[in-house]
């Protein structure tokens, strides 16, 4: 199935080339590729980590009420009325694809633009949100929610902090970022960039994340757990050091300069450091991918920026080409044994 995705993506791309000029197009292709992959994503089965321990919940906790509450009740009203877990597979993709699409219109992201942010979300962090079914919505609710902290609405802000903590309270940890403004410059992050490396290569960073862990309730029970335990790190993961590419490339050719002070941009940046430090532990992400999703909004913003049309065309070839390598990598060398091997609900 992961060939029949990678076609269509390639297949929509170089439509959307050919068609460029036409934003109604591409508008439409965009939404074509939205409801494919919700459709496919949301009716899998047995794909993912925690798939089969949703369904067991799903099944047999139903009415405990021990996620958190939105979740819980949607779960319950799921069981009660249509007794079938993929709906609830399926609901949940499509409220995370829908907050991510509304998203990216609200950022004013058109055009051959939403195309490429849609590879970019499906190529990597969509299929995360498959294995991490709550905490994805919660994820794409933050990313809509963030326009607010830019238009300087603390309440829509707040409202929607308390929604996705309805899924994930984890989402309660951004609540203070609407108070903080973040600023990176090329010199800057490259700096982090390095420090985030040797933190992990030192394990220096599995050390900071099990102090972190104890000082946090949600997160308190992975405290000298297993996880913290890695003993084969290895530096040299090619999807991160994909990503510092890609984005470092940006940065250096990036022409306008109040680009430094777009939460997008510099949100996506504070998400590549947490993938680095992932490397230690997957601890990592389950924080990091609150900022790692802006990619699918900041790489365009950074792309939209360059005025030199030659110099963006090459490079908005040379992300796509990146993200279909990281794509090939990662899903089309799955084996049928993998948690993440394709199956629909009409294969059981």
């Amino acid at each position: 199935m992961y060939y029949i995705f990678s076609g269509l993506l390639i297949y929509v791309f170089f439509l959307s080339i050919i068609t460029k000029k036409n934003k109604v197009l591409s508008e439409i292709l965009g939404l074509v590729l939205l409801t494919f992959f919700t459709v496919a994503l949301g009716l899998r089965y047995g794909v993912g980590i925690d798939y089969f321990s949703y369904e067991n919940s799903f099944n047999i906790h139903y009415n405990t009420f021990t996620y958190e509450p939105l979740y819980s009740l949607l779960m319950y009203i799921i069981k009660l009325y249509f007794d079938k877990f993929y709906y609830l597979t399926f609901i949940m993709l499509f409220l995370t694809n829908l907050f991510i699409y509304l998203g990216l219109k609200k950022r004013k992201i058109e055009g051959i633009y939403i195309l490429l942010a849609l590879f970019i979300y499906f190529s990597n962090t969509a299929m995360t949100f498959i294995n991490l079914m709550r905490q994805g919505l919660a994820v794409a609710i933050f990313f809509y929610a963030s326009t607010y902290i830019t238009e300087k609405k603390f309440k829509k802000y707040l409202a929607f902090i308390l929604l996705g903590a309805g899924f994930h309270y984890s989402i309660l940890l951004l609540l203070p970022l609407y108070f903080f403004k973040f600023k990176f410059t090329k010199r800057r992050y490259l700096i982090s960039v390095i420090i985030c490396y040797v933190l992990v290569y030192t394990k220096a960073a599995l050390k900071l994340i099990n102090y972190v862990a104890s000082k946090i309730p949600m997160y308190s029970h992975y405290y000298n757990s297993h996880f913290f335990r890695n003993d084969e790190i290895s530096i040299l993961s090619f999807g991160v050091l994909l990503n510092i590419v890609v984005i470092l490339t940006l940065l250096l050719v990036k022409e306008n300069k109040n680009l430094e002070h777009s939460n997008d941009v510099n949100y996506y940046l504070i998400g590549t450091l947490f993938n680095v430090m992932s490397l230690s532990t997957f601890i990592f992400d389950r924080i990091g991918m609150y900022f790692f999703v802006f990619g699918i909004s900041g790489i365009p913003i950074l792309l939209m920026s360059i005025k030199r049309r030659k110099l963006r065309n090459i490079l908005f070839m040379f992300v796509f080409f990146a993200i279909a390598i990281y794509f090939s990598q990662v899903y089309l060398m799955i084996t049928e044994s993998s948690s993440l091997y394709y199956r629909s609900i009409f294969s059981k």
